[in-house]
């Protein structure tokens, strides 16, 4: 039976913060702890101001004003409504004011990534440095495959097949195995070596904070303004979309579910531009 609208507060069934932990419960459980967190961080603060709040269209008028306060960009206030409209669909509550409530006008984003120089930087740097190879190889396969960083941290040595330079990945961000591949190079210079001093089920032995002032360093030494790890997964696409790369290919080795939040990666390679805009404008 579907309530026609929630107002928070007494008893458990009519209460959010119940409504959300039921939910965050069911989360945890059946989805990544990446989107587990993603869903907690928004719905605490939901929370917060709907505790004592019945939601109607006032009331989410006013909670979208008191965020714009906080300075909080249109996309992460559609972020907090959205988690709250999921939540509440979990728990089978329906609020017609909610459910209808329009999106915000977000900005384009658009996603950074090294250009061409940069990437021969990147990789000349990682060859020539005295850093460690566990280092070396972990700066490698993120530029190789485009995987992300709680995906790397969850590589099994035993899903490695060097026959065919490719890594089975168990743990993902949509909880969907998938395959990622390498480079003959990397595997030769960073990968071989690596497998011989490290027999353990993990690949790295390595929290997502260390990868993260690995990068930083990195950024540094090559006086770069922007890098992470997930920069390179966007340089990773647009690098195969620059070759002229079958967009499915690069859709099934990014673990997107489908090509539009693909194409939301892909960037045409500036020097490209202006050459293809010399070669092909003329009247």
């Amino acid at each position: 039976m579907y309530n026609l609208f929630v107002k928070f507060g007494g008893d458990k069934m009519n209460n959010l913060e119940y409504y959300i932990n039921n939910f965050l419960n069911d989360t945890l459980i059946f989805k990544s702890y990446d989107t587990y967190i993603f869903y907690k961080s928004h719905l605490k603060t939901s929370l917060l101001y709907f505790q004592e709040k019945e939601i109607n269209y006032i009331t989410l008028c006013e909670y979208v004003l008191f965020l714009k306060q906080k300075k909080l960009s249109n996309a992460t206030i559609n972020k907090k409504i959205l988690s709250l409209k999921v939540c509440l669909k979990f728990n089978k509550i329906y609020n017609q004011d909610l459910y209808l409530f329009k999106k915000l006008k977000e900005e384009k984003k658009t996603f950074k990534c090294l250009d061409k120089k940069q990437v021969f930087a990147y990789v000349d740097y990682i060859e020539s440095s005295k850093m460690s190879l566990q280092n070396k190889l972990i700066l490698s396969l993120f530029l190789d495959s485009g995987i992300r960083l709680n995906e790397m941290i969850n590589v099994k040595t035993s899903n490695i097949n060097l026959d065919l330079n490719y890594i089975l990945l168990e743990k993902t961000k949509t909880s969907s195995e998938r395959c990622i591949l390498f480079t003959e190079e990397t595997k030769q210079k960073y990968l071989i070596p690596y497998l011989k001093t490290n027999n353990k089920e993990y690949l790295f032995n390595i929290k997502k904070s260390a990868i993260r002032s690995l990068f930083e360093r990195t950024k540094k030494q090559l006086h770069f303004t922007k890098m992470h790890p997930h920069m390179l997964r966007h340089t990773y696409a647009t690098i195969l979309i620059n070759n002229n790369c079958d967009l499915e290919f690069i859709r099934l080795t990014l673990g997107h579910s489908n090509l539009l939040t693909t194409q939301r990666y892909l960037h045409y390679n500036l020097d490209k531009m202006c050459s293809t805009y010399k070669t092909q404008y003329h009247l």
